[in-house]
Formats: structure tokens, sequence, C-alpha cells
């Protein structure tokens, strides 16, 4: 890359001196053939050709169905897609754990304590000054540490069972070992997180792993199944399984949530770029299967979760709160900083499943960015839709995802990555050496997607409708 920029330079940066070089490698006979291959390179103009729609359905139309980490991986780079989905290449898997088999692990121990918690009794209904029950709630009882820490052993047994390679990677490496006494602390404390969810609100039915579209298997029955979701003016059904759905005893009201090991927000711009539509086509696939079965539901948010301890800024009053040995008030600041974040119903009365003691002036212990004021209005930046909203939230996904499977089948395979701020499709490409991307290079440029914010998004969304009405 460094020959090759020098050499589209030229005379400007190095005028007689560069003519003087240049010609002394034309003429030799042991680089003349290396310079003509780097001059090529350095002129070479990226066009990007279709492939052919019938080679297209071939290679991407697999039995009408498509999931959606697919959808995001064509949003985010086509060629990318194209490489991976299409021409089926991957990188050597090498025996190290990977965010692949930490995503496993904590998922098989996270639905194994939701199943235990969920079917503990709850004891009374009253709640303390931090909105947690006499039993289950109670994180000073020596009883309540005991059965947690019987949970937690459980768990790692249960998770550690999933993967019967995880153990060999672990034992073989130090530094595996070290990782994994991490993963089991991170999970101990999500104990704790997961019940300070259950107990702020009255959902009662939890659901781990719901598949939507996918066949049941036969030794399995899910306790919850959903319609796939058809991509509209196709034949085309996207499946997946959805990590986890919260439900109040009638089921009228609903969460949805999303497990991520990485710190992951809701990001506006890169949904409308189809680069991150995971949770918004779980939520939608949700809202469709109750509503083209004629039930009636009201959605409370959707979220991720970011299923981690955070770290902790060395702020003077943590460091204050550690000296004193005050283990409660850290405890109390990580678990403000394991909120979830996504999108909310602005319905006060549907948020009251949630969350039934959410103070004016006092922000969410469940949701980051969720602040009430005094006349009950939410603080500016809070991510509220009402229940219509979300529905034509829904529409825009769906819209979206036509378009790009349009594009999909249509056989457009650009290169062309994204990059927002710190977001970047090439980081941790593995295909980097195959497409050679060089901002420098013609017709070869990432896409520069600029900061959306909610307020601009939702007003989009509006304007839209309006425009649609008006037709």
């Amino acid at each position: 890359d460094y020959c090759i920029d020098l050499i589209s330079k030229k005379e400007d940066a190095f005028g007689a001196y560069y003519h003087a070089l240049y010609r002394w490698y034309t003429q030799s006979p042991k680089y003349a053939k290396l310079l003509a291959q780097l001059q090529a390179l350095a002129e070479y103009s990226y066009v990007h050709k279709p492939l052919p729609e019938s080679v297209a359905r071939e290679l991407f139309e697999h039995n009408n169905s498509i999931s959606p980490s697919r959808l995001e991986t064509y949003g985010s780079c086509a060629f990318l897609h194209f490489l991976d989905y299409g021409l089926g290449l991957s990188e050597r898997k090498e025996a190290e754990l990977d965010a692949l088999d930490k995503g496993t692990f904590y998922h098989a121990a996270l639905e194994f304590i939701l199943e235990e918690l969920s079917s503990r009794d709850p004891g009374p209904a009253s709640q303390n000054a931090d909105g947690q029950g006499a039993d289950m709630q109670d994180a000073n009882s020596q009883d309540a540490d005991s059965r947690d820490a019987d949970l937690v052993r459980r768990a790692l047994e249960h998770a550690y069972k999933q993967d019967p390679y995880l153990n060999e990677k672990i034992e073989d490496n130090g530094f595996h070992q070290y990782l994994s006494r991490f993963w089991e602390r991170e999970i101990a404390f999500l104990v704790k997180v997961l019940k300070r969810q259950i107990a702020l609100g009255d959902f009662k039915k939890f659901y781990c792993e719901v598949p939507f579209g996918k066949l049941r298997d036969e030794s399995s029955t899910p306790k919850l199944h959903l319609d796939p979701l058809k991509i509209p003016g196709t034949e085309c059904m996207i499946r997946g399984k959805i990590d986890r759905i919260d439900a109040t005893e009638d089921g009228n009201f609903i969460r949805v949530i999303d497990y991520k090991t990485g710190n992951r927000k809701l990001d506006f711009a890169l949904l409308s770029e189809g680069a991150q539509l995971q949770l918004p086509i779980y939520m939608s696939a949700v809202l469709r299967d109750r509503i083209s079965k004629g039930e009636d539901i009201d959605p409370v948010g959707v979220y991720y979760f970011h299923a981690a301890m955070p770290m902790l800024q060395a702020d003077t009053a943590t460091m204050d709160a550690i000296d004193r040995n005050r283990d409660d008030i850290i405890e109390a600041c990580q678990l403000m900083n394991s909120r979830m974040n996504g999108l909310t119903n602005s319905d006060l009365e549907i948020l009251a499943h949630q969350e039934s003691r959410l103070d004016p002036a006092e922000p969410s212990a469940l949701v980051d960015g969720i602040k009430l004021k005094k006349d009950g209005g939410f603080y500016a930046g809070a991510h509220v839709l009402s229940t219509g909203e979300f529905l034509r939230f829904s529409d825009h996904v769906m819209q979206k995802i036509a378009d790009l499977y349009e594009d999909m089948m249509s056989g457009k395979i650009p290169v062309n990555p994204i990059k927002k701020d710190k977001t970047d499709s090439c980081g941790y490409c593995p295909f980097k050496a195959v497409c050679h991307i060089n901002d420098k290079r013609s017709g070869m440029k990432k896409r520069r997607v600029r900061s959306l914010n909610y307020k601009d998004f939702i007003e989009g969304l509006r304007s839209d409708d309006e425009r649609e009405k008006g037709e």
C-alpha cells in the first residue's frame, strides 16, 4: 500500500527525483515487471459489478428463509455478506475462547438462572426502599446468599455441559482459565441483576430462546413458539430465536430482551442503514405474531441487556466507598450501570408493569435514560414510543428489510462497509485481505454515516406516515 501510494503521487511530490528513479526502474530487467504491477494497482479504479440475478438467487435464496444476523451483515457490508454467506468463506478455527464461546456460555447460564428465579416463591408483595421483596429479593439475607451461591454453581455446571469442548479449551491454557473464572464472577453478579428485573415489576412469565419460524424439535417443545416473520412483497421468511420474552400473567403486556456480552446500544443511524436490525426484528416478530392471532398486546419495551459486570469509573465517591469497605454502595453503582437500553412505552400505566415504583426526578432502576418529570412527562433524551408508534416503527423496519432483500436478490454486492464514530464494519472483518479496501482507491469508499438522534429518527417516521396518508 505504501509503494502504491508513492506511485500514485508521482511528480507532484518528488519532481525530478521521481522521474529519474522511475526511469531506472522501468529499464531494470529485475524490477520493470514489478513496477508495472504496482502502477496498475495505483491506477486501479473499483467498479461494482452486480451478480446476475439468477446467480444471486442461487447463492442467497436458501429455502426461502433468512436470519436476522444475515440481514445485519448485508446492511453492514454487502461484499462481506457475499463472501461469508454466498461463497461460504471462513477463517480457520483456533482452539481459543472467542466471543461465540462466551455468548453460548452466558446464554445457557442465564436461561437456567431465570428459570430458577421465576419459579421461586417471591413472598409478600411488599417491597423495601430498593424495590425488593421480602424473600427472593432480600440480597442481605444469609439464606438468600446461600441459595444464590448454590444457583450459580448449578447454572455454571449446566452451561459447561452445553459445549463438550469448552472445558478442553480452558484446561489447556492458563489465560483461558483466568477468563473462565472471570466469567463465573460475572454470572454470580448477573443473578442480582436478574432478581432486580423480576422484583420491580409484575412480569410472571419468562420465556428464553423463543423460536420464530423454526421447526419444532421432536425431542423438545418450546414453551412459546412464534410464527415466522414474512418479508413484505416476498415469500421469504425471517427465522431465528429471541433471547428472552417477559409477559404479565394475562400475556397482554410484554417486553423483549436481547442479551449482549458486548455493550451494544440502540443506534438509530445504524438501524436506518440496516446494520442494526436484530432487536427491531425480534420486536416485530412478537407484535405481528400476536396481531395475526387477533390477540391484544402492549409492548412495555424492547431492550439490549449488557450481560456483564460493569467496571466503575474511579471517581472520588467510588474510591471513598471502597476505602470505607462499603460494598453495598459499590453494588448499587454496579446495578445502576447494568440497566437495559432500548425503546420504552410512553404510557405510564403500561410502564408500571415493568417498574411499579418509578418516582419523579429519580432515574429508572431498570432502563438507562428513563426519568420522569414532576408533571409526569419524560425528560429529554428518553427513548419512548406509544403503542401505535411501536407498530409504525415495526412497519418501518420491515420496509427496510424488504429493501435490503431486494438489493441482495438483484445481485448487488458492493464493497460498502459502514464507518460511524467508533463503529467500523472492517474492524473485525476476516476478509480485509480479500477486498483490500482503501479509501484512497478510486471508487472504493466506506459509508461515512452521520449520527442520527432519537428525536430526528421519530420525526422521520412520523413524516413518512403523513406522506403515506397523503398518497
